[in-house]
């Protein structure tokens, strides 16, 4: 029997007995317990499906859009059917070698249609900004020449923006940070396109929010059973 056994699994997501450990803390999140929580949001909120109007790049599907070619992006995200979307999603991470995976850093970066333009949400505010503007541009890239191939030039020069939120007081809760500002958020991105009358990012009601985030994320995951 494994000593490292899949203790839940969602879609095409699963984490490991170890994954999942992480969240008893103080300790840093990986990918894969930030793109299952992303699956369950979007699941529990947005829906599944190509029908959803809301879609989240998994973290490792971030990271290879910073270091592909524009031509190769089609192949990572290609079937997910971005240009129909009216929220994209993703974690940055500011690993800056392709050949290694982590790196010490997580950030949510937002996309909005509606709005024409890329928000990044950073607990550490500066720390991941250079990785969050490639990623962000990849993907304009990208969405651009989705519209003229469809004989449309109608999306905005690249438009991006740093969010002031809440900062994250340890060296080991930026992911934590990015799946509060996720639930927090974007729904109201959904609705607006943008942060103008959205609270509970920029300061959190008190110390403790974070800190109680990991034992329900990790109940929540948990409460996915392995297939």
């Amino acid at each position: 029997m494994s000593e490292d056994p899949v203790v839940a699994s969602l879609d095409d997501c699963l984490v490991r007995k170890s994954d999942v450990e992480l969240l008893d803390g103080p300790l840093w999140l990986n990918d894969r317990l930030i793109g299952f929580y992303f699956e369950h949001i979007q699941q529990s909120s947005f829906g599944g499906g190509n029908d959803s109007k809301v879609a989240f790049l998994s973290p490792e599907v971030s990271q290879f859009l910073k270091f592909v070619s524009d031509d190769e992006v089609e192949a990572f995200v290609g079937p997910l059917d971005l240009q129909a979307k009216e929220v994209i999603a993703t974690a940055i991470n500011n690993e800056s070698d392709p050949s290694r995976p982590g790196g010490s850093h997580w950030s949510l970066l937002i996309c909005s249609s509606q709005s024409r333009k890329f928000f990044h949400l950073d607990s550490n505010q500066g720390m991941n900004e250079t990785h969050a503007r490639a990623t962000a541009q990849k993907i304009h890239r990208f969405l651009k020449k989705k519209e003229r191939d469809a004989g449309l030039d109608l999306f905005f020069d690249f438009l991006y923006t740093e969010v002031p939120v809440a900062q994250q007081t340890n060296g080991y809760d930026c992911g934590m940070h990015v799946l509060y500002n996720a639930e927090t958020s974007l729904r109201h991105f959904l609705i607006y396109g943008g942060t103008e009358g959205m609270s509970g990012i920029e300061k959190l009601e008190n110390d403790g929010v974070i800190k109680e985030l990991r034992p329900k994320v990790k109940a929540t995951i948990l409460g996915y059973k392995p297939s």
